[in-house]
C-alpha cells in the first residue's frame, strides 16, 4: 500500500488516501499498481508492485496512447527513469517488491491521453495490460 502521511502540529501524523496493490491473481508472474499525487502544480507518479517469477530480471514502464487509426503508439520517456532492476527490490516474506517514483510530464499526458504498459526485461507484457487504474483508500482514525 502507498499512502501520504502529513505531520500536523496539534495533531501529529495523519493518514491521507492511497493505493493498494492487488496480487490475488492465480499465476501471474507480475503484480503492478500505479499512485498518482498532486503537489501545486506538479503531478507524482510511484508505479510499485510484486515480482512472483524469479526469472525476471527487470520491471519497467512505458507510455502509450491510441491514435485515430486505433494503432498503439509508444511515447518514447526516458525509460532509465521508469525501470527496475532485480538488484534494487527488496525481499520481504519470501517475496520481492520494487517501487518506482516517476515525475510525470504532464503537458505530453495532457495532449496524448493513453495509459503505461508494463514492461518485463524491456518487453511489454501484452498491449491490452495496462497500469492505468488503482484503488483508494483512507486510514481509520
Amino acid at each position: 500500500m502507498m499512502s501520504t502521511a502529513d505531520l500536523s502540529v496539534p495533531w501529529g501524523w495523519m493518514g491521507g488516501s492511497g493505493a493498494v496493490l492487488d496480487c490475488s491473481g492465480e499465476g501471474s508472474r507480475l503484480h503492478t499498481a500505479l499512485w498518482t499525487i498532486s503537489h501545486e502544480k506538479r503531478r507524482f507518479a510511484y508505479f510499485f508492485g510484486r515480482v512472483d517469477d524469479p526469472e525476471i530480471q527487470e520491471v519497467s514502464f512505458v507510455y502509450g496512447y491510441r491514435d485515430a487509426d486505433d494503432d498503439l503508439i509508444l511515447h518514447p520517456l526516458d525509460t532509465s527513469s521508469l525501470t527496475s532492476r532485480r538488484t534494487d527490490w527488496v525481499r520481504w516474506g519470501g517475496r520481492d517488491y520494487f517501487v518506482i517514483p516517476y515525475d510525470c510530464d504532464d503537458r505530453y499526458i495532457k495532449e496524448n491521453p493513453g495509459w503505461f504498459y508494463p514492461c518485463v526485461d524491456g518487453v511489454p507484457v501484452s498491449a491490452a495490460t495496462t497500469v492505468d487504474s488503482w484503488t483508494s483508500t483512507s486510514l481509520g482514525d
